[in-house]
């Protein structure tokens, strides 16, 4: 019997969504305007908007092609907003080859895992580390992440010795990273080893990609990971915001369509 308690909890039916980022731009807002954002995975921008309305200085990484031209469109003018098309793990590398799939625009990725992946182009890949020392960055406010499987290479590739990020968001999919010999618990483990607390941020298991996912519940991750069938996204902070501040910044951006279709 599962006993644990989430801190904000919505059945399927609720047809619950929400952005993450959004709650976490409210959590992080008073922070003084000249503070850094990383968007490792920035897609067409929506994670990033937030900060960059808040007059963050944002260096989004963007591999995929299509994606990043219009993330370019959206952003390329603005001031604080630097666009690297570089994807990143935890090595620097070249000419990695780079999937995407007709499914969704948000799937592309280093790692074919779906039968509809493709080798859509060669890449290179650099690290926060050299992210950090190329833009003259010594403090990160929030490292988001969202690299398809990838996520945990990214936070190797942070140089923990001289940078820990006030706040950090991941994605988490045992279905995506254990083919790759680790688990959320194991992303979990290494955060908390670092100092950080973590919440989990579960969805309702993925019916397929390309359309509008349900969202479950916010739990603390001393609670236990998530059923092996989930998937979402970590939260860890330096600072404990406490369940709960993070329960109500996520009921802020949490809207429900309980007449939707069922899937």
């Amino acid at each position: 019997m599962d006993t644990r308690r989430p801190a904000l909890v919505y059945p399927r039916a609720a047809h619950a969504h929400l952005d993450e980022t959004r709650a976490v731009a409210r959590l992080l807002a008073d922070r003084p305007t000249d503070s850094v954002m990383v968007d490792v995975g920035a897609h067409v921008g929506g994670a990033l908007a937030p900060f960059a309305r808040l007059g963050w200085w944002v260096h989004a990484c963007e591999p995929d092609a299509d994606n990043r031209a219009a993330l370019v469109e959206r952003f390329g003018s603005a001031e604080r907003v630097v666009i690297d098309p570089r994807a990143v793990g935890a090595e620097p590398a070249a000419d990695v080859a780079f999937y995407a799939s007709p499914e969704s625009t948000g799937v592309s990725g280093l790692h074919a895992f779906l039968d509809s992946h493709a080798e859509r182009g060669r890449v290179e890949v650099t690290t926060v580390a050299r992210i950090a020392d190329e833009q003259g960055l010594s403090a990160i406010d929030f490292l988001k992440i969202d690299v398809e499987g990838h996520d945990l290479d990214v936070l190797c590739g942070v140089p923990w010795d001289r940078l820990r990020p006030a706040c950090i968001e991941c994605e988490f999919e045992d279905n995506k990273t254990r083919p790759r010999g680790h688990t959320t618990a194991d992303i979990i483990a290494f955060l908390a080893e670092r100092g950080y607390a973590v919440y989990v941020s579960a969805w309702h298991p993925i019916v397929r990609y390309g359309i509008r996912h349900d969202w479950h519940r916010l739990t603390p991750a001393a609670d236990g990971p998530p059923p092996g069938d989930a998937w979402g996204n970590l939260l860890a902070f330096l600072r404990d915001p406490g369940t709960p501040a993070l329960a109500d910044a996520f009921a802020a951006v949490l809207t429900t369509a309980p007449d939707a279709p069922a899937d």
